[in-house]
């Protein structure tokens, strides 16, 4: 897995479906149904600075900035195909 940095290129990233809630404490752990194992990346809080459409489902430019452990800043994310490329900046 790689994670955008400050300084580099654009990471490509793909949206999953909605996590249970009860990801939001744990730090790692397995997944279930034999589906491998997940470990938390960051922890924090992030504001919606832009988005180009009323509705989420159909945006392809959204603006946030995140205020996290590892992650802060202002993070761009830009519709690439079938997935998304996520920058600072």
């Amino acid at each position: 897995m790689m994670l955008p940095t400050k300084t580099g290129d654009a990471v490509a990233a793909i949206e999953l479906p909605p996590h249970r809630l009860v990801w939001l404490e744990r730090l790692e752990g397995e997944v279930s149904g034999g589906r491998g194992f997940a470990r938390r990346v960051d922890a924090g809080s992030y504001d919606l600075l832009s988005c180009d459409a009323t509705d989420m489902a159909t945006a392809t430019v959204i603006v946030l900035e995140l205020a996290g452990v590892t992650l802060s800043g202002r993070l761009r994310l830009e519709m690439a195909g079938n997935g998304w490329a996520v920058r600072f900046g």
